[in-house]
């Protein structure tokens, strides 16, 4: 029970990491708080959780919007009196060259994966600066430390999160707000299972064939469970990592190690 009695919100909560750590944060003894725009994914999520007995509420949220944004912290701090972590973990990503991908593309994946964390950010301050101390887990990626064709946009934005996260762990440490990020490689959801199906029909080449190559990139030769990045956002998130603030872990099988 790392997290008894402590309000988690999780962005990014109906899939992938995003629900691997809301189950893990509840039966951890946190009350979560599922924030997911995918409403019907969100409630499987929700049932997940009931199934053992943990206390989580599911709100419908735009992180790109900052009424959304609000309205979703609003009603966080009326339903559980407070939010002492939030872990920003939704995010998309738009595969294509920078000559394939348009405009609006670019501007999805900046407005949801790094306007999102802003936002996300700058709401529940306010909230964290009149507590204790407070927690917030940012969602980087190897992509963000290391250039990946076709993935421009995305890893662009994953290395602005990355110094975000280092940035504002200075500007919260007078209030006892640790600030860490987390940086995956590739890891087994949806997402990266359509990075694969991309590939494969960009490069005429099988899934498996694709998926190998990634599997390959790593040192341990595959993918994460969506629970093992979950496992180091909990310790993040918990006072086994009270003394840790600005750093960005990467969770990666040793993809950035080489």
């Amino acid at each position: 029970m790392k997290l008894k009695d402590k309000v988690a919100l999780i962005t990014g909560s109906g899939s992938g990491i995003g629900r691997a750590a809301s189950v893990l944060f509840a039966r951890e003894g946190a009350k979560v708080l599922l924030a997911d725009i995918n409403k019907k994914s969100n409630q499987a999520t929700l049932e997940i959780i009931k199934d053992s007995n943990g206390n989580a509420v599911p709100f419908q949220v735009d992180i790109s919007d900052s009424k959304s944004v609000q309205e979703m912290v609003s009603f966080t701090v009326e339903k559980f009196n407070g939010i002492d972590i939030l872990y920003n973990c939704a995010g998309i990503n738009s595969l294509g060259s920078i000559e394939e991908i348009n405009e609006s593309e670019f501007d999805r994946m900046i407005s949801i994966n790094l306007k999102g964390t802003f936002l996300c950010c700058k709401c529940v301050i306010p909230i964290m600066r009149k507590q204790v101390s407070s927690v917030i887990i940012n969602q980087g990626s190897c992509a963000g430390h290391s250039g990946t064709p076709n993935m421009a946009v995305y890893a662009a934005t994953k290395a602005a999160i990355i110094n975000f996260t280092k940035s504002l762990a200075w500007e919260l440490a007078q209030f006892n707000i640790r600030v860490n990020s987390t940086s995956p490689g590739s890891v087994d959801t949806v997402m990266m299972n359509e990075s694969v199906e991309y590939f494969s029909k960009k490069d005429s080449r099988s899934p498996k064939e694709i998926r190998n190559e990634f599997e390959k990139a790593h040192a341990l030769n595959r993918w994460a469970r969506p629970e093992e990045i979950a496992a180091v956002a909990l310790f993040l998130a918990s006072d086994d990592a009270s003394f840790i603030t600005g750093a960005d872990l990467a969770v990666d099988g040793g993809y950035t190690a080489h």
